[in-house]
C-alpha cells in the first residue's frame, strides 16, 4: 500500500514515517529468562538529531528511557534502562527500521530470590506509521545480566504532542466560533431598539 498523508483518508491507510522530537511508546509482549514471562513496558524517547558521524538525514538518533515488568505467577522481573537508538528514515515511506544498544538495572523477585543485577543488550525494531498520531513497532531485544534474556514485543507509539496540539486548536476554534455567534447576538440586540426607534420616527413623520 502506498504512503498517504491526507487527513481526509481512512486511518488504516499508511502515512509517511516522520521522526518526532518526543516519543511515547507502550509495549506488550513476551520476555524469557529461565521462564517465559508476560511483558509490559513504557519507553520515552528524546530526539538527538542526526546519527553521530553521519551527514545523512536518513539516520536519526534517540535517547530512550525504558521501564517495564516481566511477570508470571510468583515471578516478577522489573527492568529500568537507557538506550541509544538509531532510526533509519526513508521519506515518504511508511516503514522505518531501527537498532539500539541498552544498559540498565534489573530486579528479580520470586519465592526464593529478591536481588538486583546490571543488564545490557541490543535491540532491532521495525516501525510502521499507520496514522499521523499513531505508529506501531515490532521489536526484538537480546541481552545478558544474571542470566541471558530475550524480549519480543509490540510497541504503540502515541504522538501525544500532536493530540494536545489538535485539542488546543479545536478549543481555540470553538472559542472563536462562540465569540462570533455571541458577537452577532450582541450586535443584533443593540441594533434592534435603534431600528425600532427609527421606524417609529419615520412613521410619525408620515403622519
Amino acid at each position: 500500500m502506498s504512503a498517504r498523508a491526507s487527513e481526509n483518508e481512512p486511518w488504516s491507510h499508511y502515512h509517511p514515517f516522520v521522526p518526532e522530537s518526543k516519543e511515547y511508546q507502550f509495549e506488550i509482549g513476551n520476555m524469557w529468562e529461565n521462564e517465559s514471562l508476560y511483558w509490559m513496558g513504557f519507553t520515552y524517547g528524546q530526539h538527538l538529531g542526526r546519527c553521530i558521524n553521519s551527514e545523512s538525514t536518513k539516520c536519526q538518533q534517540y535517547l530512550d528511557y525504558h521501564l517495564g515488568w516481566g511477570r508470571r505467577e510468583s515471578i516478577t522481573n522489573s527492568i529500568g534502562a537507557l538506550s541509544l537508538r538509531w532510526q533509519y528514515v526513508k521519506f515518504p515511506e511508511p516503514f522505518s527500521p531501527s537498532f539500539r544498544v541498552l544498559a540498565g538495572g534489573q530486579k528479580l523477585a520470586d519465592g526464593s530470590r529478591d536481588h538486583y543485577h546490571f543488564i545490557y543488550g541490543l535491540g532491532l525494531g521495525f516501525t510502521a506509521s499507520l496514522h499521523k498520531n499513531f505508529d506501531m513497532k515490532i521489536e526484538a531485544r537480546i541481552g545478558d545480566g544474571s542470566e541471558p534474556w530475550t524480549q519480543v514485543m509490540l510497541s504503540f507509539n502515541l504522538k501525544i504532542d500532536h493530540w494536545v496540539q489538535d485539542f488546543k486548536d479545536k478549543v481555540q476554534k470553538l472559542g472563536e466560533d462562540t465569540w462570533d455567534v455571541s458577537g452577532k447576538i450582541i450586535k443584533g440586540s443593540v441594533e434592534a431598539p435603534s431600528n425600532v426607534i427609527d421606524w417609529l420616527k419615520e412613521t410619525d413623520n408620515k403622519r
